[in-house]
């Protein structure tokens, strides 16, 4: 066996769930028309009493190398909800998965009320 087909193991790599978070939250930024809403008091009392940074609005699992990803969501009055969460979900799953290097197996979008246009 030649020393280059010799894997060499020199450590791990691990991503947080806040990392992904700050990814999704990037996306969202992106995509015009909907924005990250809070899931209530729940989201509140963690803001205040996490020393994390805390992205309301979004929840990450991961295991075994694979991503699922919780969205509370705001759409703007008048727009095609489908649309504008279909292509965030897209978004997410291309930029979770080629930053990260990690499975997206789920992007669930709840769409928690509407807002306004401006």
């Amino acid at each position: 066996m030649d020393k280059k087909d010799k894997k060499k193991d020199i450590g791990k790599i691990r991503i947080k769930k806040e990392v992904i978070s700050a990814i999704v939250s990037n996306c969202i930024k992106e995509i015009e028309y909907i924005r990250v809403g809070s899931d209530g008091i729940k989201d509140e009392l963690k803001k205040v009493f996490s020393r994390k940074h805390f992205h309301k609005g979004i929840k990450v699992e991961i295991k075994n190398n694979r991503v699922k990803i919780y969205i509370n969501a705001i759409v703007n009055y008048r727009q095609p909800i489908q649309t504008i969460a279909g292509e965030l979900q897209s978004k997410i799953k291309i930029e979770v998965e080629q930053m990260s290097g990690l499975i997206v197996d789920k992007v669930d979008i709840i769409i928690r009320d509407l807002g306004n246009n401006k």
